[in-house]
């Protein structure tokens, strides 16, 4: 492993956080993703103000997120085992820890669901180093609707990431965000997409 972090020219640190929200295995910054051993992952994480209350999914440094048990639990539920999760720690100022147990997640799902030639092209760019990477122009509503998606490459898919169209960290399926709605847990505003079937 210590060759391969020289070889990649890459700081140790950087070498394992690329597996926080890139696909294990997948080349990138010159070498492949590489799957974190259980004392490489962070344990603790120090924010740098206090808070009274977190939501049940948060972004943490580095593309890194997080969730609490509950939502660790929806999600265990739907796809058991599909998603890696360890405990991690919330510590604010003054050594206060947070209470409640969250979970730093690595996602274990990644698609090419995303369909540029059916997207309104004023929605997305091209990414400058590669012509098949996409980002969004905007945050705004309307930005959001005019991408669309291969509802038959999601298929029963309900938590991931997308490896083609990068501003969009996480993607959640109606089932999930429906029990997330039913069990009253606070997420980041999600945005409705276009899924289309391909054969239709």
């Amino acid at each position: 492993r210590k060759q391969a972090i020289l070889q990649s020219m890459r700081s140790y640190k950087g070498w394992i956080s690329d597996a926080f929200n890139r696909e294990l295995g997948a080349p990138w910054g010159g070498s492949n993703v590489i799957c974190p051993l259980d004392e490489e992952l962070p344990k603790v994480f120090r924010t740098v103000k206090s808070y009274r209350t977190l939501a049940s999914l948060i972004q943490l440094n580095d593309g890194l997120v997080a969730v609490d048990e509950d939502l660790r639990a929806i999600i265990e539920d739907l796809e058991p085992g599909l998603h890696r999760f360890w405990p991690i720690r919330i510590q604010m100022p003054k050594g206060v820890t947070y209470p409640g147990a969250y979970f730093g997640m690595l996602v274990g799902r990644f698609l090419d669901s995303f369909m540029p030639k059916e997207s309104n092209p004023d929605a997305f760019r091209t990414g400058e180093l590669a012509e098949d990477i996409y980002f969004l122009r905007g945050a705004a509503s309307d930005t959001f609707s005019g991408v669309v998606f291969d509802g038959e490459a999601i298929g029963s898919s309900h938590l991931w990431r997308e490896r083609k169209l990068l501003t969009i960290s996480l993607f959640l399926s109606d089932t999930l965000k429906s029990r997330i709605d039913a069990a009253n847990l606070r997420v980041p505003k999600c945005q409705v997409v276009k899924h289309v079937s391909v054969g239709n």
